[in-house]
């Protein structure tokens, strides 16, 4: 067992985003491959977006993915708690150590006088920044400002002229000077820590050593740096992932379709194919035999993962990529398996409880799947139907009313139908009536499906009860018969 440990450390402020489920997911194989843990942390500091909903929905999300953590909610260890809101009394007592050794200090700036300054700072052209007004108050002005009762910030003394640098996992060396910062809050009014505070103490406190997170947190490294620093913390490795793109190369957002983890398992994708798909957002699995790695499992992800190899390009949302690979996945599952994704499948009234006749339908049916909701879509093939008679006039002839009339006459005398015994009706048909290929199958497919193209012929015979099959032909053979 390695030492390394990593966290993801969400906000519950609305679903699994597919590019925070990304970042789990790196995570969660860096920690695996390593033997290192993995943390859940819930960043529940935003008291007015965060909800009890957000955290069930990011628990459940997870859990559906498989990515088990070590230690997080449900599963305590020997730094929880893992909600920050419970965490306040920690942060408190690291506020107080900033304040006594001079790198923080209050801000009694109010809104207005803060908005005076930004407006003129934007007016000359200026960058937007805290001029660091309440730094050097003395001792005198802060007693009085506090016996007004006049509320206060509490900020971060960003040291001049430092150059920040660290090597990015991921953008490899990186440098910030402390010139482009201003005096940062780390505590607001309300007495809320904010983030950068908050990250820094957790992640010290939980003994993180490996930072990895999305790129668009790349500039609050430098903040965090400081802090590290002024609290004597060990500074952990960052890495910063990149942005997960729409086809426009756009950031993802709703515009491009379905965004979190619950919308794809409820448009019915495998959470085995969309972790095999978003391990390949940003990483390069070595090639097998000179080619390209696409479909592993989970336990081939965790062996080949190395983070070294994870690219700062922007990753693209292939949606169609995505389906063709779930639809990969469904084909290639057991079709007991497949049949646990549709437990009231069997209770449609096509099938009229008969299982059988259920699972005969998946098997006819899968390889057009490119996700589950496509069974209950692809069904229609099946259950709708009407008479062509467009498509039927052109078998007007006798030798094609002998064909169905022989057909539903040899169907009446079986009981009970099988793939096997499908295969064999055929065949003494064709004997009987000396029709071969299109001419005997396709006056028959026309009148079982109503339509030129759908499934194969034989399936209907497994899958639509033997009365249908009966009655549709018998209204096909009716037509064929006037005149």
């Amino acid at each position: 067992m390695s030492d390394i440990r990593v966290r993801f450390a969400p906000s519950p402020t609305g679903y699994l985003h597919i590019g925070g489920a990304r970042t789990a997911l790196f995570n969660y194989l860096f920690a695996r491959h390593t033997g290192g843990k993995y943390i859940l942390r819930i960043e529940d500091t935003d008291k007015k977006r965060s909800t009890k909903e957000s955290v069930n929905n990011l628990i459940s999300s997870l859990k559906w993915l498989g990515l088990d953590w070590d230690e997080g909610p449900g599963i305590d260890g020997p730094f929880a708690p893992y909600f920050q809101t419970e965490r306040f009394g920690i942060y408190n007592e690291y506020i107080e150590k900033l304040l006594m050794n001079g790198s923080a200090y209050k801000c009694f700036c109010t809104e207005d006088e803060l908005k005076t300054e930004r407006d003129r700072q934007l007016k000359a052209h200026l960058p937007v920044k805290y001029s660091g007004k309440c730094k050097n108050l003395t001792k005198e002005e802060i007693g009085k400002y506090e016996d007004e009762g006049r509320s206060f910030v509490i900020r971060f003394k960003v040291p001049e002229n430092r150059k920040i640098k660290f090597c990015d996992i991921v953008h490899k060396e990186t440098e910030f000077n402390s010139n482009i910062l201003s005096d940062f809050v780390i505590k607001r009014a309300d007495g809320y820590p904010t983030y950068n505070f908050t990250v820094v103490i957790d992640d010290a406190k939980m003994r993180i050593t490996h930072v990895l997170r999305g790129d668009d947190h790349l500039s609050n490294t430098p903040k965090q740096i400081l802090l590290y620093e002024a609290l004597d913390f060990p500074i952990p490795q960052f890495g910063h992932l990149s942005m997960i793109l729409g086809k426009d190369g756009s950031r993802l957002s709703k515009r491009h379709g379905a965004t979190s983890v619950e919308e794809f398992q409820k448009q019915g994708y495998l959470s085995e194919a969309l972790i095999n798909f978003l391990a390949l957002l940003g990483w390069s699995p070595p090639e097998k035999n000179g080619k390209t790695r696409e479909f592993m499992t989970k336990e081939e992800l965790i062996r080949y993962f190395d983070i070294n190899s994870v690219s700062k390009t922007s990753a693209i949302m292939n949606i169609e990529k995505l389906k063709w690979m779930n639809g990969c996945y469904i084909r290639n599952l057991d079709t007991q398996k497949m049949m646990e994704y549709f437990p009231n499948l069997k209770s449609d009234p096509f099938f009229q409880g008969d299982e059988k006749r259920a699972i005969n339908y998946i098997k006819a049916s899968r390889s057009y799947y490119d996700t589950l909701n496509d069974a209950v879509v692809y069904l229609d093939n099946f259950k709708k139907w009407s008479l062509n008679t467009d498509i039927l006039k052109d078998f007007k002839n006798p030798e094609y009313i002998e064909l169905i009339s022989n057909l539903v006459d040899m169907l009446k005398k079986t009981s009970v139908i099988n793939p096997d015994m499908v295969g064999n009706i055929f065949k003494e048909v064709s004997q009987k009536t000396g029709l071969k290929g299109k001419n005997l199958y396709h006056p028959i497919r026309f009148i079982l499906s109503g339509k030129i193209e759908g499934p194969e012929l034989q399936h209907f015979f497994t899958v639509v009860p033997k009365e249908e099959i009966i009655l549709r032909l018998k209204k096909g053979l009716e037509f064929l018969r006037k005149k």
